[in-house]
């Protein structure tokens, strides 16, 4: 039997982690002396989108911390790339792929390079948002259908490229 317990990480983030009923979290020691609770996705493979900066970029840290390899995705190359830089002086296994999610093909490239580099997908994490546009009544359409594309079709693209491989591997 499942169910889910409440983390809370030593960054302040929220986690919900499925566990075994009766079953605790180990708590161990990471190698910069900062306690972090074992989620058991050592070695696993974790796509984060959004991933240069802010939240996905501690997202990628939080996995990194795990012992996930970390798979960043993000539009714009160089802040990608210093991220992914960071994160492997951790000694963590990067793969930085400047895609952007509001492309179909772009999205499938990621999904594709990432199985080409590290064999498998354990952890989607869709961490894309925004808006464009001013007020609602001022905002044009365009920019109201761009939000969307952004925030809702953005993360079902990444669902319906990574699910089935993730599927096939009885994850």
């Amino acid at each position: 039997q499942t169910t889910v317990s409440p983390v809370i990480s030593s960054s302040m983030f929220l986690t919900i982690v499925p566990t075994e009923v009766g079953k605790s979290l180990a708590v161990r020691q990471s190698e910069r002396g900062v306690a972090n609770m074992d989620l058991g996705l050592d070695g696993k493979v974790a796509i984060v989108t959004g991933a240069s900066r802010g939240i996905g970029r501690a997202i990628a840290q939080g996995f990194a911390a795990e012992g996930c390899r970390v798979v960043m995705c993000a539009r714009h190359r160089e802040p990608l790339e210093a991220a992914a830089e960071d994160i492997r002086r951790l000694g963590t296994e990067v793969l930085a792929i400047p895609a952007d999610v509001t492309s179909d093909a772009e999205v499938e490239r990621v999904v594709r390079r990432t199985l080409e580099y590290f064999g498998a997908i354990h952890v989607v994490v869709n961490n894309v948002g925004g808006r464009s546009g001013d007020g609602v009544a001022e905002t044009p359409i365009e920019d109201w259908s761009h939000t969307f594309d952004l925030n809702v079709f953005a993360t079902l693209r990444m669902i319906r490229a990574a699910v089935p491989v993730m599927r096939r591997q009885g994850g």
